[in-house]
């Protein structure tokens, strides 16, 4: 595959059903079968915009979903809503793996993209908890389907 003038030699990537809606209690790692895991570790914010807030979080239901096309988040510290594919760019994400990171989602509202940007609304204060969302693709747990 080619990107910004540069070839990527990959194997060839697992089918993936963009629709796969998945429930987490991020006290446990969510394996998510052919595209990696999410894990999360708890403690207290020591910048603003870092961590995705505890207190916001208890006792809701917190989803993993794929992206469809036209999402937008409004990423903490930053001003205004910007589509994902915008910030993939500008992140230099490669084209084939944006449809494989994980948006998390509160109420069918967009809080997190996977280890990228937390929603600026779920977005912790310096001094408390709050969640380190950590996103390991399945080609760096080791497996190279």
């Amino acid at each position: 595959r080619r990107y910004r003038d540069e070839i990527y030699i990959i194997s060839s990537l697992r089918s993936h059903d963009a629709r796969t809606v998945l429930r987490w209690n991020m006290e446990e790692p969510l394996v998510i079968e052919g595209l990696g895991q999410l894990s999360c570790m708890s403690h207290r914010a020591k910048d603003e915009n870092n961590l995705l807030s505890e207190k916001l979080l208890a006792g809701r239901i917190v989803e993993a979903r794929f992206r469809q096309g036209g999402e937008e988040i409004k990423p903490a510290g930053r001003n205004g809503h910007h589509p994902l594919k915008k910030l993939f760019q500008e992140q230099g994400i490669v084209p084939w793996e944006r449809d494989r990171l994980p948006l998390l989602y509160v109420d069918d509202e967009l809080i997190a993209v996977a280890n990228l940007w937390i929603a600026d609304g779920y977005a912790s204060n310096k001094g408390d908890l709050g969640y380190e969302i950590n996103w390991l693709p399945e080609k760096q747990l080791g497996v190279w389907g």
